[in-house]
């Protein structure tokens, strides 16, 4: 009993102790709240104050240019709205109250105000918000972002806003009496002094307010009215002169409805930042408040509990036992545990881990975890488990067991060295938890990984296959264009070559798709300008709708000088498909391509066609791979579904989502929003100067006396390249593989090599890099079927310089020809 007694003392003690701490510090953060939320109350009061100084500013205004009479009793209902604000604001905080102020609010509103005293009231309403601020102890914040702040509130800003309205009101009425009164010249003088003045205190609270990220958009509002203000000449002393040039006063007009404007909006935004500044230290203060409250009745609680389990443990240890066999009892049931001697040998095993595993402490006791090991296992793991764990330190990691049926689960295992005092290993204490579901998860998902990859190298092998055929009908093809033929040969010869190159265009498309699906599909960051990447697009297709007689319409001139940073040619391919997509279903009318600017450099790209259109029920599908709206548009059309699918999947891929609204017979729009940072225009990448094909066969010609080395095993290839370049003055010589290309490399003199990758007895690679070994500077072009981002990268890994895809368009041979030839 006297050891019960002499706890009880100990808690009192500490009781008091505890309580009296609390209650300091309860009480000072409920002070701190207390004015917090006074505070919170001066500003909504100095909200409605400077809306009232703006209506009461602009309803003077209309009186005196002897405006519309629906105009004024607009603005003499917008006042007394705005004197009603600060009326119910009285009614609900007391300490506000102004005797004065109510005086002189009631006769505005019953029209009994002396128009004279307007501006006098103007200045009383700047001073009643220095006494707001004080009583409301906006002034006294300590935080020195909200002391200034604050201060913008409370003082520079009233001053700068109210001397701007009454600047503005008297140029107007200038404007529209041509002539003021010589008071009102007076009063227009001073308070464009005071403008100057707030101006520059502005400035000064610009700079103090530049290290918070939050305060961007007030610091760019102050910024923009700084520069208006620059703009803003002094307001001439002769107004006379104003009444000889109309264009100054209007400029003046202009330039002051802009500062209103920013003004207005700074002010708005300096509220709206104080607001939620005090907002998030109310919150902070009342979490602070209740974690007190919580703190000490939790202190109260621990303590009352000991001093129950004190005296439980002293009045009966049997029943403490019992608990604790409880307790042990309970967990042995649910924890994965087991424990074994220091040589490995298990001597308990929980009935958690005996009904997961099996086995009964018969089969265990006294064997090691290896009774647990899944064959799947490699032996190092347990090698690895014992060094870490006889050196007295903790093992970590997931192994697959099984049970004794032979049924496989995964576990995290956790071992841990028990040390008596000495410090010696007197046993391990070895935790599981079960993440069976967890691994099985990751291997789905690696199989689908793998999947996705066996799809994008089966499809990389297929193009490839299908290219090398295709790169010689389309070359030949084209050659057969250059010769003389009958209209009926030329006709088919397009239709071959038409063919050709929609077989082309799907290939692309299924490699698009593959690539995306296998995440192998890089985004790039370039800067580009946006206008000029829209035109060339419209310019692309402005045939293909000319021969179904229909309108394109490309507008983009508001975007003359937007240079961007972004993927140019995914941008362009994304255009490409949805513009082809609305011509090919449109059969009259127009398709229009329309792209503005938004706000946090976002544009948004809207394609608006007047074809076919869609029904609900096919707006579902529309997207899907493979997908049109319905069978019959593909025997119409054609096509094979993935225009817009890829579409979909890049514009996703840049961070934006494709919308389509349509109507049945009337037309769709397409539509996404990009955000593309602005780019330095320094850094702008320059469009290469482009030439035509005659062009090019001219410049060829001048390539007399060059030794190019052809590296190709396909001799349909070999004849095609050889017939490209026939006409010229190149020298060519033939190899069928890379280990012929290396010799003959060594025993001739070449200026450039043309490298086929896949070769036999040696690829391109393995060519390029035995050549490089002996020359780093001859130009070496790849030639490949293989036509994904991954293979150009490789080919410029082994050493060559260019990459040009089969099947081979004769523009861009002969562009690098020239490039490293010329």
């Amino acid at each position: 009993m006297k050891k019960i007694l002499q706890l009880l003392l100990v808690y009192v003690i500490i009781f008091i102790a505890v309580f009296t701490l609390y209650s300091n510090s309860t009480s000072k953060l409920q002070e701190q709240l207390k004015n917090t939320n006074s505070e919170l109350k001066g500003v909504a009061y100095l909200t409605a104050t400077f809306k009232l100084s703006i209506t009461l500013a602009l309803y003077q205004e209309s009186l005196e240019t002897d405006a519309s009479k629906k105009e004024q009793i607009q603005l003499k209902t917008e006042m007394d709205q705005a004197i009603e604000s600060i009326v119910q604001l009285y009614t609900l905080h007391s300490e506000f109250e102004n005797d004065e102020l109510s005086h002189q609010l009631k006769q505005l509103q019953d029209n009994t105000f002396d128009q004279n005293r307007y501006y006098d009231f103007l200045e009383y309403i700047n001073h009643e918000n220095y006494r707001i601020g004080d009583t409301s102890k906006l002034l006294f914040e300590q935080d020195r972002k909200m002391y200034f702040l604050s201060s913008l509130a409370t003082h520079y800003m009233p001053e700068y806003l109210i001397s701007l309205l009454i600047v503005h009101n008297k140029i107007e009425k200038f404007q529209v009496k041509g002539t003021l009164t010589p008071e009102d010249k007076t009063l227009l003088l001073e308070q464009n002094k005071l403008i100057q003045l707030s101006a520059e205190e502005l400035k000064g609270i610009f700079q103090l307010l530049q290290a918070y990220p939050e305060t961007d958009h007030l610091l760019a509002l102050i910024t923009n009215i700084s520069q208006l203000l620059n703009k803003l000449n002094l307001i001439p002393e002769n107004f006379d002169l104003w009444q000889n040039n109309k264009q100054d006063l209007q400029s003046y007009i202009n330039i002051t409805y802009e500062l209103l404007s920013f003004s207005l909006e700074l002010q708005d935004e300096q509220m709206r930042l104080l607001e939620l500044n005090l907002n998030k230290r109310k919150d902070l203060l009342e979490k602070q408040i209740l974690n007190n409250q919580i703190s000490l009745y939790s202190l109260l609680i621990l303590m009352g509990l000991a001093i129950y389990i004190f005296y439980k443990n002293h009045m009966s240890n049997i029943t403490k036992d019992e608990e604790i066999k409880k307790i042990n009892k309970t967990l042995d049931k649910m924890v994965y545990y087991s424990r074994t001697d220091p040589k490995g040998k298990i001597i308990h095993m929980s009935t958690a881990l005996k009904e997961l595993s099996g086995f009964t402490d018969d089969e265990v006791i006294g064997k090691t975890h290896r009774i647990f090991k899944h064959p799947d296992v490699p032996p190092e793991v347990f090698s690895d488990m014992w060094e870490t764990i006889s050196g007295k330190k903790i093992w970590q990691g997931e192994l697959k067991n099984k049970t004794k049926s032979g049924d496989s689960y995964w576990t995290k295992l956790t071992i841990t060295p028990d040390l008596n005092q000495n410090g010696e290993i007197i046993a391990y204490d070895a935790y599981r938890e079960i993440v069976t579901d967890k691994k099985a998860l990751e291997e789905e998902k690696n199989r689908t990984q793998k999947a996705l990859e066996f799809k994008s190298q089966f499809l990389s092998n297929m193009s490839h296959e299908i290219r090398t055929p295709l790169n010689a009908i389309i070359g030949f093809t084209q050659l057969a264009h250059k010769t003389e033929l009958t209209r009926d040969q030329s006709q088919l010869l397009q239709k071959v070559q038409s063919a050709s190159e929609i077989l082309l265009g799907i290939i692309n498309n299924i490699l698009d798709i593959s690539k995306i699906e296998s995440g192998k599909m890089q985004i790039e960051k370039t800067p580009f300008n946006l206008q000029e990447l829209i035109q060339d697009t419209c310019n692309l297709l402005q045939q293909k709708a000319e021969e179904k007689t229909i309108n394109l319409n490309c507008d983009c001139s508001n975007l003359m000088h937007v240079n961007v940073v972004g993927d140019p040619l995914k941008l362009s391919q994304i255009l490409i498909n949805l513009i082809s997509n609305a011509i090919k279903f449109t059969t009259k009318g127009s398709v229009s391509v329309n792209v503005k600017e938004l706000k946090d450099s976002s544009f948004k790209f809207e394609i608006v066609d007047t074809g076919i259109g869609l029904k609900k029920e096919q707006l579902e599908t529309l997207f899907e791979e493979f997908v049109q709206a319905d069978m019959s548009t593909s025997r119409e059309y054609g096509g094979t579904g993935l225009g817009l699918a890829i579409s979909k999947k890049l514009v996703a891929l840049m961070g934006g989502d494709i919308q389509v609204q349509s109507t049945y017979k009337v037309g769709t729009s397409f539509s996404f929003i990009l955000g593309l940072p602005k780019a330095d225009p320094d850094q702008l990448v320059q469009s290469k100067e482009r030439y035509d094909l005659k062009t090019l066969e001219e410049e060829i010609q001048k390539l007399h006396g060059k030794h190019i080395l052809v590296a190709e095993d396909n001799k349909m290839n070999q004849l095609l390249v050889k017939m490209l370049l026939e006409e010229s003055p190149l020298n060519l010589e033939f190899v069928k593989d890379g280990k012929q290309a290396v010799e003959k490399y060594k025993t001739g003199i070449y200026d450039l090599i043309l490298m086929d990758i896949q070769m036999p007895k040696m690829n391109g690679y393995q060519a390029t890099e035995a050549i490089r070994d002996i020359d780093t500077e001859i130009p070496i072009i790849a030639l490949s079927a293989n036509v994904m981002q991954e293979d150009v990268q490789k080919a410029k890994a082994f050493g060559m310089n260019e990459h040009l895809a089969k099947p081979i368009e004769i523009e861009k041979l002969y562009t690098l020809l020239l490039k490293y030839l010329a």
